[in-house]
């Protein structure tokens, strides 16, 4: 009588290989957890915010709070190992240099101080996988966007270390990954692109072209994943807030294709996924305030998206991670 395997399809596809068949060294897995979290933000007719947020991502509910970020501000993005949720790129009235970080686990505790950025930066892209987290692009000198890329090892307090640069430099590229190849799609450059790069995330280069997003609107999206799709929500520019979901196949270069609609457009969206779901929290819509709403898709499945719940504030330009 077969043996009834008890592995997961995360781990399976980290042995295996996506096509089932062995691979040789082991792949990466996608760094998530069913736990997420929103850290920052600012409501664009109110005030800045320290407030981090959390969900349990399987189960659609508004948002508890779990503790706060050390320095109150906007434009941070998240990076986690599957456990540790690490913010850079935060905008306080200028940018700076402040990474801070979390156990996702622990709600209750307030983040405290990783390292520093290699300049004072914010509005940068972010991809991960399960030990490294990259940030690319951002503000460096507003309005002159930067193409650097950065990178700190996740599970090791530090400052940051030179990875590459981005074809372009542009500022509010989302990022995304597989947990081996990282993905950053669109920004300003001074104006709008609808440029995708990729990078090999254990190996420290300059990326390349990777393809390209449905328009040259996308700015301040939110982006998730899973082990082969990455996908998109929200756009900006100019003068309108998209609520396009669009995807890619991350091992295979190529432009975007369309996965469904958000329930509202906005920009200025964070994200976050588990090993089915992705989640957006919320975003800055056309005429302002900035929204709580929270939407959910299932990553493999296109589709619009559903309600989720309520952040515990309205803002925009927070940061996201997840882990267990």
């Amino acid at each position: 009588m077969p043996i009834k395997s008890t592995r997961t399809q995360a781990s399976y596809y980290n042995f295996f290989g996506a096509s089932g068949t062995l691979a040789g060294a082991p792949i990466p897995g996608v760094p998530r957890g069913d736990r997420g979290v929103w850290a920052g933000g600012r409501d664009n007719v109110g005030p800045r915010t320290n407030r981090i947020d959390y969900v349990n991502i399987p189960t659609t509910s508004n948002a508890s709070d779990f503790g706060d970020i050390p320095v109150t501000g906007e434009g941070q993005r998240g990076i986690t190992n599957g456990s540790r949720g690490v913010f850079g790129g935060l905008y306080t009235g200028s940018e700076n240099t402040d990474i801070c970080y979390l156990t996702i686990a622990n709600n209750g505790t307030n983040a405290t101080d990783f390292g520093n950025l290699a300049a004072a930066n914010s509005s940068m892209g972010s991809c991960a996988s399960e030990t490294r987290g990259v940030w690319g692009g951002g503000n460096e000198a507003y309005p002159s966007p930067t193409n650097r890329i950065q990178y700190v090892t996740t599970a090791v307090l530090s400052n940051t270390s030179d990875f590459g640069d981005l074809t372009q430099g542009r500022w509010g590229a989302a990022g995304l990954s597989d947990g081996s190849r990282g993905l950053f799609g669109g920004g300003s450059t001074g104006s709008f692109t609808d440029v995708i790069d990729y990078i090999t995330i254990a190996n420290a280069s300059n990326a390349t072209d990777f393809g390209n997003l449905l328009n040259a609107r996308e700015l301040f999206q939110g982006g998730v994943s899973d082990e082969t799709r990455g996908v998109w929500g929200g756009s900006y520019g100019p003068g309108v807030y998209g609520n396009v979901i669009q995807y890619v196949i991350i091992a295979t270069k190529s432009n975007c294709s369309d996965f469904g609609d958000l329930t509202q457009g906005r920009s200025g969206i964070a994200a976050c996924m588990n090993a089915t779901r992705g989640v957006w929290g919320g975003g800055y819509k056309s005429g302002g305030p900035d929204v709580d709403t929270m939407d959910y898709v299932t990553i493999q499945t296109n589709a619009n998206a559903s309600d989720f719940g309520n952040l515990s504030l309205a803002r925009g330009w927070g940061g996201a991670a997840s882990g267990d």
